[in-house]
């Protein structure tokens, strides 16, 4: 459960990001920019914020596992039993987006990068919202990316609306990426917190590198 300040702060994060705002949120990895992820301009305030190629898409955040089916489609069997044993964490899985996620969000690919986080702040907003939101990192491209809300540069932004800041440190490790691009053979993509070996044992498969 949460205290007030954070109850207050929930809210009004899913109020501004309604409205089209942006947010900074802590996730179970690091820091991260938060906006509708069903919103083409909010989705452009955070490339400006980040100063992000628009050729590079951004990872969305989801509340619990039904969402999967609403924003992606022709999921393999291999991505649910992998979401199953490692969901909410630090694995992030690649998988054909749905209709309902605009273009520039995924930079005109028709694959999606999709997690469930460890953090019930992030998942409380969403599900006030009842969609994801964007989940990539609360920093400039190419620069170092923040577990420490002091350490963050951009909180100050003027398309950032809101700013929460965790009392406890954030550990920081990244999330594990793992592409269904090609149906039958998963792929990882970068190997965060959740290791190779412990992938292959959960899916009984052995990936191609």
């Amino acid at each position: 459960m949460f205290n007030s300040n954070y109850s207050d702060q929930i809210n009004n994060a899913a109020n501004l990001i309604d409205a089209g705002g942006v947010v900074i949120i802590p996730t179970d990895t690091l820091y991260g920019l938060a906006a509708s992820a069903l919103m083409p301009t909010a989705i452009d305030k955070v490339f400006n914020i980040k100063k992000r190629a628009k050729t590079q898409p951004l990872p969305i955040l989801i509340p619990d596992n039904d969402y999967i089916y609403e924003y992606t489609k022709n999921i393999p069997e291999l991505a649910l039993k992998i979401t199953q044993k490692f969901w909410p964490g630090p694995l992030t899985v690649i998988l054909e987006k749905s209709p309902e996620l605009p273009d520039n969000l995924t930079a005109g690919s028709k694959y999606v990068a999709i997690r469930i986080p460890n953090e019930e702040i992030v998942r409380s907003i969403c599900r006030k919202l009842q969609s994801p939101i964007t989940g990539t990192s609360a920093n400039i491209s190419g620069e170092e990316e923040h577990t420490k809300f002091q350490n963050i540069t951009i909180t100050n932004h003027k398309l950032v609306d809101l700013s929460i800041k965790k009392d406890e440190a954030i550990q920081g490790q990244s999330s594990t990426i793992l592409s269904f691009a090609d149906y039958k053979n998963p792929k990882i993509l970068r190997e965060g917190s959740i290791k190779k070996l412990s992938i292959e044992n959960t899916l009984g498969i052995k990936l191609i590198d």
